[in-house]
């Protein structure tokens, strides 16, 4: 439960500033439609844990949906906004529970968890070639390897493979983002540069260098310089 509830922080600033630049709104849908298929899941297997936390897990992304739109709008009407998003996946709740097949349910569940652990992951090489993983929230990825470690250790002891396989899933992913943390850092003793050569052809950097720490932060400090105004 806490892993949902960590957004709330930058939320709440953003509602202070009315700025909604750091919100993630695909993300919170995304978790939406996750939480959904899992109190459908919960309600099919009679497990009162699945059920509660994906329950909770769904208000807080009603709420940040909210707060997003309500920033985003000007205040403009966010109360049908919200009846409206609770509507919508309440009787996507009910048309899950009574008419989709478990394993449906569990391709889905993994699906989703697949593709919202991967998204972070959309800028790696660019994180990778200048050792700045500064968008990667810390607290977050720590609080979703923990999370994904419980819920893998929960799911073998039920022996459940719909929970198991996006529990393990992410939890790879989140421990690979760590890394990624860890080596922008300069606190891994090995290299992950190597990375930047599995890119496509097509999408990769033409003489690209990756630069050790010291240099990224000298070259960072040498421009922060030169954007500096004369003195006339």
């Amino acid at each position: 439960m806490v892993a949902f509830i960590a957004p709330a922080p930058i939320v709440a600033n953003a509602m202070h500033t009315l700025d909604s630049t750091r919100l993630a709104p695909n993300a919170y849908r995304a978790q939406a439609a996750c939480n959904v298929l899992g109190i459908a899941y919960g309600i099919q297997i009679l497990n009162m844990a699945v059920l509660i936390t994906n329950m909770f897990g769904l208000a807080c992304q009603i709420l940040f949906l909210v707060a997003e739109h309500f920033i985003r709008k000007s205040n403009g009407m966010w109360l049908g906004f919200a009846v409206k998003l609770s509507v919508c996946l309440n009787s996507s709740l009910v048309l899950c529970s009574l008419h989709m097949p478990i394993d449906t349910l569990g391709y889905g569940i993994t699906a989703l968890n697949i593709f919202m652990y991967v998204t972070p992951l959309g800028n790696v090489k660019k994180l990778l070639k200048f050792r700045d993983a500064s968008r990667i929230s810390v607290g977050l990825t720590c609080l979703s390897v923990v999370n994904n470690a419980l819920w893998t250790l929960y799911a073998l002891m039920m022996e459940d493979l719909v929970l198991l396989l996006p529990s393990v899933l992410g939890y790879i992913l989140s421990a690979f983002q760590v890394l990624i943390i860890l080596w922008c850092r300069g606190s891994l003793p090995f290299d992950l540069a190597f990375l930047l050569l599995l890119c496509s052809e097509n999408h990769c950097w033409e003489g690209t260098v990756v630069l050790p720490v010291a240099q990224v932060e000298k070259k960072r400090g040498h421009d922060e310089d030169c954007e500096m105004p004369i003195a006339g």
